[in-house]
């Protein structure tokens, strides 16, 4: 018993690394439009491209803990839930510093960190590319087809739709429906971030479609 306790103690400094250690995100033009945004912050959409999101774990679990906001409970209460779905899961590649996920083969489980840590990086791309706060993020509560979240800063609105997929090849087919849940809403923009998360080996990465929109 002595033996298991110093064992799992000796574990803590490297998951306290992984948590705290700056990992690297490639970004993606998901249909070709950030290239050409011509927005306020089309300069920022295509900083995100050239750079990718340099983030910490730990920063990404306050992130995801708006994929709660629907829930009966508080900040602190959202950011307990967050951290219990994905504390565990994220760690750094030492040579790349890529984010990656640990390997799973409990399906269940690897959707539903797909779907919260889909969201914390679709909230992240949005906080810096629309330079808002987390604060300024709600959450759309309907039961018809429409997008995830809102945000109202600065003169205008702006809708996303956060997904995550554990197999890249799906994130072409998950971006298929944005046009329509889009159409639901008034707003400047309106955008559709969807995260390639895999449980193979490979890097995390992010794809963000049709973030033009229009008002109507």
């Amino acid at each position: 018993m002595l033996y298991s306790a110093v064992g799992a103690l000796a574990g803590v400094p490297g998951f306290l690394s992984d948590l705290f250690s700056e990992c690297s995100i490639p970004v993606h033009d998901g249909d070709g439009s950030c290239a050409t945004n011509s927005t306020p912050h089309g300069g920022a959409l295509r900083n995100l491209l050239r750079s990718g999101i340099k983030v910490r774990p730990i920063a990404l679990v306050h992130y995801a803990s708006v994929h709660y906001l629907i829930r009966d409970c508080g900040p602190a209460r959202r950011i307990v839930r967050a951290f219990d779905d994905l504390a565990g899961t994220m760690y750094r590649d030492a040579g790349t510093q890529a984010l990656h996920l640990r390997p799973s083969g409990d399906h269940e489980w690897t959707g539903a960190v797909s779907q919260v840590l889909g969201v914390g990086l679709a909230t992240l791309t949005m906080c810096e590319a629309l330079s808002v706060k987390l604060a300024e993020i709600t959450r759309i509560t309907s039961t018809t087809k429409r997008c995830d979240f809102r945000v109202v800063s600065g003169g205008f609105t702006a809708v996303y739709e956060a997904r995550g997929r554990s197999v890249r090849s799906q994130v072409r087919g998950a971006a298929k429906d944005l046009p329509a849940k889009k159409a639901a809403h008034v707003a400047h923009y309106k955008y559709g971030v969807i995260s390639s998360l895999p449980n193979d080996g490979q890097p995390v990465e992010l794809f963000i479609f049709d973030p033009l929109g229009t008002k109507s």
